[in-house]
């Protein structure tokens, strides 16, 4: 079953992008990804923070010639925790982009500048929040996996730092994160695979129990 689990979800990648791509001509590439999660931390002049982050229906616009990106997403989540405050944020937030640049042509890897906002959402899910934003720049790297031929490609693990600011707080960041459609294959998987092998030894069980292999107990 999990094998049948990350399929489809492959097979989900792969039809958006055969969709996406008939749009655009060849001038550009259009991806999408499922989301992405991942982790890290700000380090502020008066502390620091610990970050964990995750966002839905990534869309990628890369002009084939110059190798220059544009990046969309509808929903990003940010969740701080300040250490010298010792508290949690939490952040949803619904206007996500991004621009980069790959200067180097490497197969599978993105290797650039950016510089990405988030602005407009929910804060701490209490209220709608118009005046919270992130600002960051700096220099990212993917690594990608092709399948189909080398036309469709996964995201396995991406990483960026340099420059954040929060809110007109500076920082300097660095976050890793990874394609969360083949992690939530795994786990879906596994989970399935560990309710299969509780069935089973539950059925064993009661057949040992009560099957006709037991030898039973002789009369006193």
């Amino acid at each position: 079953m999990k094998k049948q689990v990350i399929f489809l979800t492959i097979i989900i990648n792969v039809f958006c992008n055969i969709y996406s791509q008939n749009i655009f001509n060849d001038n550009f590439d259009i991806r999408f990804i499922i989301g992405n999660f991942g982790g890290g931390m700000n380090f502020r002049p008066d502390g620091y923070d610990f970050e964990a982050s995750a966002s839905l229906a990534n869309f990628f616009i890369i002009h084939s010639k110059t190798n220059i990106g544009l990046g969309i997403s509808p929903l990003k989540y940010f969740a701080n925790y300040s250490v010298k405050e010792q508290e949690w944020n939490q952040n949803l937030y619904f206007m996500n982009g991004n621009l980069f640049w790959n200067p180097f042509d490497i197969k599978n890897i993105i290797l650039g500048p950016f510089v990405s906002i988030n602005y407009f959402g929910i804060k701490n899910w209490s209220e709608i929040n118009k005046s919270d934003y992130i600002f960051s720049s700096g220099l990212m790297f993917i690594l990608r996996k092709h399948i189909a031929d080398g036309k469709y490609p996964f995201q396995i693990i991406g990483t960026e730092v340099g420059y954040r600011n929060i809110s007109g707080k500076n920082s300097f960041y660095f976050n890793i994160n990874l394609d969360i459609s083949i992690f939530v294959g795994l786990i879906i998987g596994t989970m399935q695979g560990q309710a299969s092998d509780i069935i089973e030894a539950n059925e064993n069980y009661e057949k040992n129990k009560t099957g006709p292999f037991i030898p039973k107990e002789p009369k006193k």
